[in-house]
């Protein structure tokens, strides 16, 4: 019937997000013994309209960046969950490193590899950032880091929001089977919360953030090598960490936790449950999710990522940039709008609006309304 045709789908996409997630893994640790370091700005490349082309195999420039996989909150999109061949940097990198030259000279480039080297230049698939470059969410170059996909980071997380309170919405039926234990719920919603700080620490890398280039002076269709991110991406960046910051943004996961229990107890050497590694745990008791108390945990992270020292010293570099004329401070009408913005299932709330003082109170009445209905 319907219901059975869905499951072997279902199966069949997990064998497959399983299969080329191992073959990406692979390629990755392959590239590392073949000399190749990490490439955090290989997923970077490509927009997400490239990456839900039909037969594309490879979703980034390089095996060599930390990837996020590829699911997008609109089903009809998927195509690939990872990539399965190699990126054309990786294609680049190892020609440069094992052609083989006449008359190599110990400490000078030989001419044939100076040509390789060139192409690098204009080739935005060959930019290059490693991990001094700062990947994580404490870097000031957005096309550089970990767990991101395509050339517009605030679109993809954006979606991948938007794709986390779909799933939410869902989250007692599709995690929780007859017979099982509701403490499985637990963990859909702690995935929604991991989305929602990644989100958020993410993009604020935007802010007061620059975009390196490797070219060297006089390389032919070389990006200058430093270029401070476009004000409109900024402010497109600002909104999507501020409605992960205001309260309504969490209602979705506060419906799904509704009488949500979760495992209780001490793991080895007092560790809270699951945070061990150790598989001598005491955690057969049942409590409260805690929902708001680490909900407010996560709000308070992205506030200390949008003010970061760096941050802030970023923006003041801009401002001077700015006054003396050299940077546009242009900003969009409708921020994180375009043809790759993604449709919220529960709207988070606009920018501007109160997360304290006269809406406090309205928001706080909605929440505990949430908290009171069954899932």
């Amino acid at each position: 019937g319907a219901s059975g045709a869905a499951s072997m789908g279902e199966a069949a996409d997990a064998q497959s997000f399983i299969e080329q997630a191992l073959i990406e893994v692979v390629a990755h640790e392959v590239g590392h013994t073949l000399g190749l370091r990490h490439n955090f700005k290989g997923s970077a490349a490509y927009s997400l309209s490239e990456l839900s082309e039909p037969g594309r195999t490879s979703l980034t420039a390089s095996v060599m960046d930390y990837t996020a996989p590829m699911v997008p909150s609109d089903r009809a999109k998927q195509r690939q969950y990872y990539s399965t061949s190699v990126g054309a940097y990786d294609h680049w990198a190892i020609r440069y490193g094992y052609t083989v030259v006449e008359g190599e000279v110990s400490g000078e480039q030989h001419p044939l590899l100076a040509e390789i080297a060139a192409e690098g230049a204009s080739r935005r698939e060959l930019a290059f950032a490693t991990d001094e470059d700062h990947p994580r969410s404490d870097g000031v170059d957005p096309t550089a880091s970990t767990w991101d996909m395509s050339s517009d980071p605030v679109a993809f997380f954006t979606d991948r929001l938007a794709l986390a309170q779909k799933l939410l919405s869902t989250a007692a039926e599709r995690t929780v089977l007859p017979g099982e234990s509701w403490t499985r719920q637990a963990h859909a919603v702690d995935e929604f919360m991991r989305a929602a700080l990644l989100a958020g620490s993410y993009v604020a890398k935007h802010l007061g953030g620059y975009v390196f280039s490797r070219g060297h002076r006089g390389d032919a269709g070389a990006a200058p090598p430093v270029v401070p991110v476009d004000a409109s991406a900024q402010v497109r960046a600002l909104s999507l960490a501020l409605q992960v910051v205001t309260q309504s943004f969490w209602l979705p996961a506060a419906a799904a936790a509704a009488r949500m229990p979760r495992h209780v107890g001490f793991g080895t050497a007092g560790t809270p449950c699951g945070e061990s590694a150790s598989l001598d745990e005491y955690c057969l008791g049942l409590g409260p999710p805690s929902l708001v108390r680490r909900a407010a945990k996560i709000r308070k992270l992205v506030l200390l990522q949008l003010v970061q020292p760096q941050r802030l010293s970023g923006l003041a570099e801009h401002e001077w940039e700015v006054e003396q004329g050299g940077l546009s401070t242009a900003a969009v009408d409708e921020p994180g709008g375009g043809d790759d913005a993604a449709q919220w299932e529960t709207p988070p709330a606009a920018v501007g609006s109160s997360v304290g003082g006269g809406e406090e109170g309205a928001e706080a009445a909605e929440w505990a309304a949430a908290l009171e209905g069954s899932p």
